[in-house]
């Protein structure tokens, strides 16, 4: 049991949950949400509570018209409070425009706020360079160019490897992603997920490249080498490594659910989740001692790709690192993530690690904060 914390009794600090559009969440049961992140929270921690979304933050005034919870009601209200000290970003901005983040970030940065989880995004050809310029890393990157005017890359690339994955720079959770395959000269496909796997055939150069300005929109792109990763009846398989920070400061790895995606999608994101552990020995018959050899490699490779990321932007209170392996038995570094929706934890590991997820950096955050380690993570 972690001691009594004295960060509650601070009444000026106030912890803002940042979730999507208000339309949307004002009608789910917030004690739902409550619970989600703390459990059976104490009324305490229920004081300094406050949820709000994107459209509800007020920039000349820097507040927020949140909600929060009325102790004489006993019910959830409406409030205008000033900005967060605090700020828990769970998915609040996904789908804003790069401008109205740009608002955001500088709603944080005036009012000296912390986020709990630190980074809003990453750009994908920033952290591929980032990763790219540590020898140590190096080895397990896929061929990665920025598309450039033109789409000079392209067909070279295309040619070499005999298809492609084009990602756009800040594209998050599978949206901007497509694969490019040439199955001979002048016949090519387009391979994207839309809700579903969508795929179009182009019989000719130009065709493909009007497919891709119509995907990307003049928004920048990466083009990546694929990666021949192992696979279990056809479908593609790969790892999401949660790591966190917590309320001590310590860098841990909680989970790693392993991800199977559907058919023929060019993407694992919108997958079936297992325990790393459980699937490896259980499904694909590793023995004790290989799954020992593949999880400290794992290991080694994930910390030094998380302090590598530090490294340039200072601590970070979390990073969802997604991981491949291929049929050689080779680790390849896919992507990182500042803002993982941890969907897949849950579908793998269940309430009591999601739980452990999304309360450490609201910790770390406290910690940054110098109120030491909060009770927030101590069994009720």
């Amino acid at each position: 049991m972690v001691a009594a914390v004295d960060f509650l009794a601070d009444r000026f600090l106030l912890i803002g949950v940042l979730l999507n559009d208000g339309s949307h969440w004002r009608r789910i049961n917030l004690e739902r949400i409550v619970n989600e992140l703390f459990g059976s929270p104490r009324e305490a921690v229920l004081k300094q509570l406050c949820f709000f979304s994107p459209p509800d933050i007020d920039y000349r005034h820097l507040t927020v018209r949140a909600t929060v919870y009325d102790r004489r009601r006993g019910a959830w209200t409406p409030k205008i409070v000033p900005f967060p000290k605090i700020v828990y970003l769970r998915e609040g901005l996904a789908g804003l425009g790069p401008e109205e983040v740009e608002k955001f970030a500088g709603a944080v940065l005036a009012t000296r706020s912390l986020l709990a989880n630190n980074r809003i995004e990453f750009n994908k050809w920033e952290i591929y360079r980032i990763l790219a310029h540590n020898p140590e890393l190096k080895f397990y990157l896929p061929e990665t160019r920025l598309s450039g005017r033109g789409f000079s890359l392209l067909d070279p690339m295309l040619r070499k490897y005999g298809e492609l994955y084009l990602k756009g720079c800040r594209g998050r959770r599978g949206e901007q992603v497509m694969q490019v395959i040439l199955h001979s000269p002048g016949h090519y496909e387009c391979r994207y997920h839309h809700g579903r796997t969508v795929s179009r055939q182009a019989r000719s150069y130009g065709e493909v490249l009007a497919l891709i300005n119509g995907f990307f929109r003049r928004q920048e792109f990466i083009l990546q080498q694929p990666i021949d990763l192992l696979t279990f009846n056809g479908r593609k398989i790969d790892m999401r490594a949660e790591m966190q920070r917590n309320g001590r400061g310590e860098l841990k790895l909680v989970a790693t659910p392993v991800r199977v995606g559907r058919g023929q999608s060019p993407i694992t994101t919108h997958a079936s989740s297992y325990p790393f552990e459980k699937y490896f020995k259980e499904v694909l018959a590793y023995n004790k001692a290989r799954l020992q050899e593949l999880k400290s490699r794992m290991e080694r490779l994930l910390y030094k790709t998380y302090r590598t990321v530090e490294g340039h932007y200072g601590s970070l209170g979390e990073i969802g690192i997604d991981i491949g392996l291929d049929k050689s038995g080779k680790l390849w570094i896919i992507e990182c993530n500042p803002l993982s929706a941890k969907v897949s934890l849950m579908k793998a590991y269940g309430e009591k690690t999601m739980r452990t997820a999304l309360l450490n950096p609201l910790d770390y955050a406290l910690y940054k904060a110098g109120k030491g380690r909060s009770s927030l993570l101590a069994e009720k």
